[in-house]
């Protein structure tokens, strides 16, 4: 694999574009990203949900052409880049559509350049016989390869994930798990309540704000929980609708955290819809800067939750999104054979 030079397509997003209207200058590619208007569909949950272009993917930003397993990575770049830069949540208070904040819109595209790059770089690390766990410093010092040996198909083929605790190393080693727990059974109750336990948790009630990630069906997704607006973010920058859309951001009061939770699972997790039990297995992390250690406690967030508990039904229903592809997508109603948006070349 080649590991691909930056350029205007593949550059992380800058948040200094000019955005004046009287400015009559060429418009640019960024300018032109710049002034887009991606507008929310509101349910009568009151979740706001934007679906992007398939262009604004992980597996297809820069024009890339092969699927991209980077998830993890780009989650945990998205919960830095939330932690440290101050981003503004979306309003959660408007029932009319909004706009995707541009700072939203540019962690999002940052996250997926920054997550793309380290993995190709870290997969030629692998491929070149680097063994133990992969630093961000091992990477730096890495020469920019142009291309792999025309025998590379001889090599053997290797793992092309990487688990939270080895994305935190090789993205940003200034970052730590506070907790980390796996959960199985009714999907949507435990991540109701296990998104619950982080919010009330006493050792971060001190935190304004904390970066979730969630992994299920071989994909990972970062969650913002913001304290002092209490409401909570979604940002899946993996393909979605068979390939007919790009990353997904939903946004909700934490007041209706059932109700985003419902959202997000037919959005995003369609498999669990699919079993007559909505059960799943997902694993949770809670993610801080180390910095902030003194202000947090490690360990003990994630409790285990009663396997008796059953989940508590959405008390609005969830209107359908509908995507104009090729085809009206009803999110509400997937189609049997739907895939499940794994985009590892796996």
């Amino acid at each position: 694999m080649c590991v691909t030079r930056p350029s205007l397509r593949t550059a992380r997003r800058s948040r200094k574009i000019s955005t004046n209207q009287q400015d009559h200058g060429p418009p640019d590619y960024w300018s032109k990203l710049a002034h887009s208007n991606f507008r929310s569909t509101v349910f009568e949950n009151r979740v706001h949900v934007w679906v992007l272009p398939l262009s604004l993917s992980q597996s297809k930003y820069g024009g890339r052409k092969h699927p991209s397993s980077a998830c993890t990575l780009i989650t945990v770049q998205i919960a830095h880049d939330f932690i440290t830069q101050g981003i503004r949540m979306p309003s959660t208070t408007p029932r009319e559509s909004q706009n995707l904040p541009l700072a939203v819109l540019d962690v999002l595209i940052n996250g997926i350049v920054d997550g793309n790059e380290t993995h190709e770089k870290a997969m030629a690390a692998r491929r070149n016989g680097f063994n133990g766990i992969l630093k961000k410093k091992h990477l730096d010092e890495m020469p920019v390869v142009e291309c792999g040996s025309m025998f590379q198909f001889l090599k053997k083929t290797q793992r092309d994930t990487f688990t939270v605790p080895e994305a935190i190393q090789v993205q940003r080693p200034e970052m730590h798990e506070v907790d980390y727990r796996c959960y199985s059974g009714d999907f949507i109750s435990n991540l109701v309540t296990a998104m619950t336990m982080a919010v009330t948790s006493p050792y971060l009630c001190k935190v304004d704000r904390l970066p979730i990630g969630v992994l299920a069906f071989e994909r990972a997704m970062c969650f913002i929980y913001d304290r002092p607006t209490h409401s909570i973010l979604l940002l899946d920058t993996h393909m979605h609708f068979k390939g007919r859309a790009g990353s997904v951001l939903c946004v909700a009061s934490f007041e209706d955290i059932t109700d985003f939770i419902v959202a997000v699972t037919k959005l995003v997790f369609h498999e669990v819809c699919k079993s007559a039990d909505y059960s799943g297995q997902f694993e949770i992390t809670c993610l801080m800067l180390t910095s902030l250690m003194n202000k947090v406690h490690k360990g003990n967030i994630f409790l285990p939750v009663k396997p008796t508990m059953m989940r508590t039904p959405s008390a609005r229903p969830l209107r359908p999104i509908r995507i104009k592809a090729k085809k009206m997508v009803c999110v509400g109603h997937e189609p049997e054979d739907e895939d499940s948006g794994y985009e590892s070349a796996s």
